[in-house]
């Protein structure tokens, strides 16, 4: 009896998946039928999980949020140091796309200039170039010692809260990369230990490229910050790079932007894959993104 049946009653693999198939949609239907049925019949609007609509109408919304702050995130213009680092003094009104992408600025933040200009904008003084959706004040920084635009710095000093002298002029603004104790003292609501502070991290960062950094000193709040960034400036020449070739990990770990696991997997690739022929070689460290890259791209060389 049992030959019989698995002679003539038997299925293939193939032959019970498609049973198996059939079932789940037949099953399915029925499903959707019944429920449809029983929704449509009901009179009483609480029978409809109105919990379950909230959680649809949040995660809408927060969708929504991601995707503004995405758009509003210059993460693609950040990396202002470019392959071959080309800064170069220049006026902004009317820079050419190709221009503006050699002072490493992206293309979604060239478009809104060009948006900007084309309605009728104009950047009369620096300051005017935040008015651009997306330009970021890391960016801002980075630039700002190549900006000129004639007449422009009496209008600056009087928006930016820069004291003039008698004769109109800036006071001189002081730069963090080179200030001593003293100079940075002078400033308002940096005292001795901020000041050591910052001269510290300062050395352990190899100089600051933009204003910002100074955020990251322990003790500077943003109100502090807010306070001193008018009479401050940065120059970014100078900056003590590390060679990602021939550096020990040693002293790759002693940056604060690498430390030791970082140091570790850039020494780990050099010695699998042989030199960095590029900075953004190190890009294909699976843990450095375009937010790491950018940070540490003015500290590294070849």
């Amino acid at each position: 009896m049992k030959s019989f049946f698995r002679k003539y009653v038997s299925y293939t693999n193939q032959e019970k998946r498609g049973i198996w198939i059939a079932l789940l949609i037949v099953i399915s239907i029925a499903t959707i039928y019944f429920f449809s049925d029983y929704v449509s019949s009901s009179s009483d609007p609480t029978l409809i999980d109105t919990s379950f609509q909230s959680e649809i109408n949040s995660l809408k919304r927060t969708k929504e949020l991601v995707d503004e702050q995405e758009a509003a995130t210059p993460t693609d213009s950040t990396s202002i140091e470019g392959a071959n680092n080309n800064y170069f003094r220049f006026n902004p009104n009317h820079l050419s796309k190709e221009e503006w992408r050699k002072l490493g600025v992206s293309e979604r933040i060239v478009n809104n200039i060009q948006k900007y200009e084309q309605a009728g904008g104009s950047f009369k003084n620096k300051l005017d170039l935040k008015k651009i959706y997306g330009f970021s004040e890391q960016l801002y920084c980075k630039l700002e010692p190549y900006i000129y635009i004639e007449n422009d710095s009496t209008l600056t000093a009087q928006r930016a809260g820069i004291p003039l002298d008698k004769k109109g002029s800036f006071k001189n603004l002081i730069d963090v990369n080179t200030a001593d104790t003293n100079q940075l003292k002078s400033l308002k609501g940096i005292g001795s230990k901020l000041a050591d502070r910052i001269i510290k991290y300062r050395n352990s960062l190899g100089g600051f490229y933009t204003k910002t950094q100074l955020k990251e000193v322990y003790g500077i709040t943003s109100d502090t910050y807010n306070l001193i960034e008018p009479s401050i400036t940065v120059s970014v020449e100078g900056l003590a790079k590390l060679n990602i070739n021939t550096a020990e990990k040693d002293a790759l770990a002693k940056h604060p932007y690498i430390k030791y696991k970082l140091a570790n997997l850039l020494i780990l690739y050099r010695t699998q894959h042989g030199n960095y022929h590029t900075k953004e070689d190190i890009k294909n460290i699976v843990v450095i993104n375009d937010s790491i890259y950018s940070k540490l791209a003015p500290y590294i060389s070849l």
